[in-house]
This record gives C-alpha cells, structure tokens and sequence, in this order.
C-alpha cells in the first residue's frame, strides 16, 4: 500500500507518462529477478529478453520525455526518487 501512495506522489511530481513507467517497470524487474533466483523456472534467455527489452522502453521513455524539457530539475529529480523507490517496494512485496 505504501508504494501505491509513493507512485501517486511521484505522479505529482513528475508526469504520470514517466513516473509510472519507472515505477511499475522496476517493479517488474524487481520481482522476476528476485523469483528467478529464488525458485529458478522457465526458459532464463526469454525471461531476461523481456527484462531487458522493458528496462529499455523506460530508458526511451525517460529519454523522450527529457527532450521536452517542459519541468524543473528539481521538481523531476523528486519524482523519478519517489518512483524509484515505489518500485523497489512494490517488487519486494510478495514473493510468488
């Protein structure tokens, strides 16, 4: 629950079209890595594939997002921090 109000707040502070991207995708990324390793399963090259191709959409969305240059430094630093985090905590969460 905490993470869900840490990726509003970062919403807040940064533009949903970056902060939930950032947030929700290193959740992802978070939880297949701590899965895999805990309980291997599945074919490891088409996991990591897709780890890897999502973790590049964000680049390229944070990337684009920055070639606006619409917000303040600060205000954005804030908000990608806050979806960080988010993101951390919700990956960790439950172990499925």
């Amino acid at each position: 629950m905490f993470a869900n109000l840490l990726l509003v707040a970062a919403n807040l502070h940064r533009r949903p079209g970056v902060a939930f991207p950032i947030g929700i995708g290193l959740a992802l990324h978070c939880r297949v890595i701590l899965n895999y390793f805990l309980a291997p399963a599945g074919n490891p090259v088409l996991l990591f594939t897709g780890v890897g191709l999502v973790a590049a959409a964000i680049v390229v969305d944070a990337l684009a997002f920055k070639a606006r240059g619409s917000e303040s430094a600060e205000q954005g630093s804030r908000g990608i921090r806050l979806s960080v985090l988010c993101g951390v905590l919700m990956g960790s969460f439950f172990r499925s």
